[in-house]
């Protein structure tokens, strides 16, 4: 993995589990909302902030990052508007760098998600250019491409599942890219291993925990290796504990 990229609404982390700091919510820093849970205030740095324009301009996300090296992601003056005429991003620039663990936090409405699936080449931007790897995603071709590069771990795990064995669910996008059998299995078992669920990859997904559930979905980004994870609010919909696991597997 070359680059890892999380997003967060910004009271899944600071002030989740504590009353007290709900008075403190409107002032507290971002970087703080991150340091808190992960534990490494050390070693984050406000790096850059975008505005939204989805609500004039006065919703904001923070870009914190971790480690730097070679460019991997360039947004280059990125616009979305969607068609209800609501503008998700306006005039983003940024880049990601290789080795770079990128926390992007921001409250509802503040292009967060939008952002990832632009990365992805999910969406396509009304205006600028998004390249990754120095591929700019302009034809299906090229769309495809990025995806393999770009691994996406969703907020609901429930949402991805589509096979009705774990093992079945990680191996679908392997299968779709048409890789050998024999190399699908390995990759299957290295994927689940690699976020210790391979003694479940029997089981039926819908009886998994949450945390679990959220495991095989990385298990299932991890397996097509892929040079960076986008992760959309991975741990929103889990407790603190499990959020720290998930997040020690994407650090």
């Amino acid at each position: 993995i070359n680059a890892c990229i999380t997003l967060y609404h910004l009271a899944d982390w600071y002030w989740k589990d504590d009353p007290k700091k709900q008075e403190k919510k409107k002032s507290v820093p971002y970087s703080l909302a991150l340091a808190d849970l992960a534990n490494a205030s050390k070693h984050f740095e406000p790096e850059r902030t975008y505005h939204s324009g989805s609500i004039e301009g006065t919703n904001k996300a923070k870009i914190l990052t971790l480690n730097h090296g070679d460019q991997i992601i360039k947004i280059d003056n990125i616009s979305k508007s969607y068609q209800e005429g609501v503008d998700a991003i306006d005039n983003v620039s940024m880049e990601i760098n290789k080795g770079e663990f990128v926390a992007v936090l921001g409250h509802n409405g503040s292009g967060k998600s939008t952002l990832a699936k632009l990365c992805n080449a999910i969406l396509e931007p009304t205006k600028g250019t998004v390249s990754v790897k120095g591929i700019v995603p302009d034809t299906e071709e090229k769309a495809d491409e990025v995806r393999r590069i770009v691994g996406m771990v969703f907020q609901n795990p429930d949402n991805q599942i589509v096979a009705t064995i774990v093992e079945d669910d990680v191996a679908f996008g392997p299968e779709n890219l048409g890789i050998e059998p024999s190399e699908i299995r390995r990759r299957v078992d290295d994927a689940l291993r690699s976020v210790n669920m391979y003694d479940f990859r029997h089981r039926e997904p819908h009886k998994l925990s949450g945390g679990q559930k959220q495991r095989v979905a990385i298990a299932r980004a991890l397996i097509t290796n892929p040079k960076i994870i986008l992760a959309d609010e991975p741990t929103g919909a889990l407790d603190s504990k499990t959020s720290v696991e998930v997040m020690e597997l994407l650090t």
